[in-house]
């Protein structure tokens, strides 16, 4: 191998990459198995998320397998990826979807408050979580609540599906790195008081209609929107 590069002069740069991110090289030695890093959301519901907010340009947590988007930024060097690594490379003049592993999604929400773009996050409506609060403080606009159908989750090969995507409450959360953005988003909703039905347990996958509370931020009640309406 060596030996055919330097002969067609090409150079071999070494690239560590984690074992449950490379999801392109060894995909025929993992064929059994499921992998929660890799999901991907149902086709229809990002095409109804994409009209909702047309403005996502790229998708930055993605392999040529899981992309929603042609232009996608890959975990590992690949020649269809428009660029590698998401979390080292710059946010600036895009306007990304991005639906990472959970375990990073602290990084994610770091990274953001260091850039001046809108983010459109893929994450659970988890309050118990310590990013959660977080999440509120960035939002720039309604969160959208992600129905929960049965084949809501894929994996990239086969015909594998998550089994309970219900426990996991995925929601569209609308971020900015601009202050300004998220200030504008709270001046629109301050003094929203909750209904006292609110105080009844959510339902997290009959909401179709109608708008519900996910919780309050700096007095600001903030309510949720369905991805479908009736």
């Amino acid at each position: 191998l060596l030996l055919w590069c330097s002969i067609h002069q090409i150079s071999l740069k070494p690239f560590y990459l984690p074992g449950h991110l490379n999801s392109v090289a060894d995909l025929l030695s993992r064929s059994s198995q499921v992998l929660g890093t890799e999901w991907t959301l149902h086709t229809a519901v990002f095409r109804r998320i994409h009209q909702m907010f047309p403005e996502i340009d790229v998708d930055l947590f993605a392999t040529r397998l899981t992309t929603q988007l042609k232009k996608f930024v890959s975990p590992c060097p690949d020649p269809q990826a428009w660029a590698v690594d998401a979390m080292s490379m710059e946010w600036t003049n895009i306007t990304p979807y991005a639906f990472p592993p959970f375990k990073l999604i602290p990084e994610v929400l770091k990274k953001l408050r260091q850039s001046s773009i809108r983010l459109f996050l893929i994450a659970p409506l988890w309050p118990n979580q310590s990013w959660f609060p977080e999440i509120l403080e960035l939002l720039c606009d309604q969160p959208v609540l992600i129905p929960a159908w049965h084949k809501l989750l894929r994996q990239p090969l086969g015909h594998r599906f998550h089994h309970n995507p219900q426990m996991l409450h995925l929601h569209v959360w609308p971020l900015s790195g601009l202050v300004s953005d998220r200030t504008d988003f709270r001046d629109q909703w301050h003094g929203m008081q909750p209904h006292p039905r609110d105080n009844l347990p959510f339902d997290f996958t009959n909401h179709t209609g109608e708008y519900f509370p996910i919780g309050a931020q700096n007095e600001t009640w903030i309510q949720a929107r369905p991805l479908f309406t009736k």
